[in-house]
């Protein structure tokens, strides 16, 4: 059963779309194997160095025990582990457990957590020459220095990260599991159950009218005459619960007493934004600032989100929000801010750089001021409206989802067109217009 499980997550496009997102956000690689099996898999597909090492049996047996170290410590203790090879690369096992059981393991890493110098690689030719590699002494140099680097920051949140998905690839092995048994399941079970047509949602009696929904990545969220109420993963504290148990049935969210009432809620990839009179609140994962208080630290309940802009002593007014997989967006006072991972231009700024509080987009000098209504996020671009109908587009554009036929975006770009656009809507990696 463990083999039909592992291969049905490692075909599954739950893991072909987080991989390229982790990639893009971490510069790790990413792997997912079976059990006991990390050290079948040193050939380094994504790094250079480590692929010219597997060329020879000596580089490639101390690629195999690095591996089998981490299968040796992942059997003592199921839980992140990483182990430091001898050129100084670190690897990363992070163990996807179902019902108890170890089946999978997600493999990162062959990365610096610092960047090397010059007299390291001469610690290594001797090596290197002993391995029969004394005629790729140039390229092994070459290919050792392009060795990405992380810092300690990216490498914590990329374990985080790591964590919460494992959690989410064992939700689905769970209900494969349940699937192949043939009897008639419990209400837990059937509620875990994928669904080909719509079914039915039963909150507390203490709702007697639901306002509006939204979807994360993993979860839902719902605002009620009774408050917000969320269901689904909550290996990130999407939920906003106090807990990262996952639910089967809506649970209300922990607001504060302040707030009374609540006009907009989204969902991100593991993360969730509500709007309410007392403020922007967000919870969940926060590995690259997306909830917008300052911090990096996760939140099972929500915390308002700072709008800490320079020279501006009145609050801000937030009018519309949304959330994509790893960042934040909003209106305010009709301009767009935008915070959490923005490597790729969708938080609109020109540095592309990650934010942990709100920052305004910036268009080009001499841009004329523009008043926007809406806006929207998907995975790595983001979108928004202005009052004028016109779509402006920023964010990565490897699918075209842009709009714009050019490269990404860090700026907001109008996407061509005459106006007149009255909604607008972005997908994971495509986007959609009502004109």
């Amino acid at each position: 059963m463990n083999g039909v499980i592992y291969g049905a997550l490692a075909r599954s496009r739950q893991l072909r779309d987080f991989k390229r997102g982790f990639r893009d956000a971490t510069r790790l690689s990413l792997k997912l194997v079976p059990k006991g099996a990390a050290g079948h898999y040193v050939h380094g597909a994504n790094n250079s160095f480590c692929a010219l090492m597997a060329t020879t049996s000596a580089g490639c047996a101390v690629c195999i025990e690095v591996r089998d170290e981490l299968e040796r410590r992942l059997e003592r203790k199921l839980a992140p582990q990483k182990v430091c090879c001898f050129a100084g690369m670190v690897d990363l096992a992070v163990p996807v457990v179902v019902s108890g059981r170890h089946v999978a393991t997600l493999l990162g890493g062959q990365v610096f957590r610092k960047r090397p110098g010059p007299a390291q690689f001469e610690r290594l030719r001797r090596q290197l020459r002993e391995w029969g590699l004394a005629a790729e002494l140039r390229q092994a140099k070459r290919a050792y220095f392009q060795t990405p680097v992380v810092s300690e920051k990216q490498f914590r949140g990329a374990v985080r990260l790591l964590t919460v998905f494992a959690s989410q690839l064992a939700e689905s092995a769970n209900r494969l599991l349940l699937a192949s048994h043939g009897q008639e399941p419990d209400p837990i079970i059937k509620a875990m159950t994928s669904r080909t047509e719509p079914v039915k949602i039963f909150f507390p009696a203490a709702v007697t009218e639901i306002f509006a929904v939204a979807a994360g990545s993993y979860h839902s969220l719902a605002i009620t005459d009774d408050g917000v109420y969320t269901w689904g993963s909550n290996g990130g504290a999407q939920l906003g619960d106090g807990t990262r148990i996952n639910r089967t049935v809506p649970v209300k969210v922990a607001l504060p007493a302040a707030v009374t009432a609540v006009s907009a809620v989204a969902g991100g990839g593991f993360h969730s934004l509500a709007l309410t009179n007392d403020g922007l609140y967000a919870w969940g994962n926060n590995t690259f600032g997306q909830l917008g208080n300052g911090t990096i630290t996760d939140s099972a309940v929500p915390v308002k989100v700072v709008f800490n802009v320079p020279r501006r002593t009145a609050p801000v007014v937030v009018t519309t929000i949304a959330a994509g997989f790893w960042h934040s967006l909003a209106i305010g006072d009709g301009n767009i801010y935008g915070w959490g991972y923005g490597n790729n231009g969708e938080l609109g700024s020109p540095s592309g750089s990650t934010n942990v509080f709100p920052v305004k987009a910036v268009f080009p000098k001499k841009t004329a001021p523009i008043i926007f209504t809406t806006v929207t996020a998907g995975d790595m671009h983001s979108l928004a409206l202005s009052n004028a109908g016109d779509v402006y587009a920023f964010g990565n554009n490897s699918e075209g989802q842009l709009g714009t036929n050019s490269g990404g975006g860090y700026s907001p770009t109008k996407v061509p067109g005459e106006g007149g656009v009255v909604d607008i809507s972005a997908g994971y990696s495509h986007s959609l217009a009502l004109h």
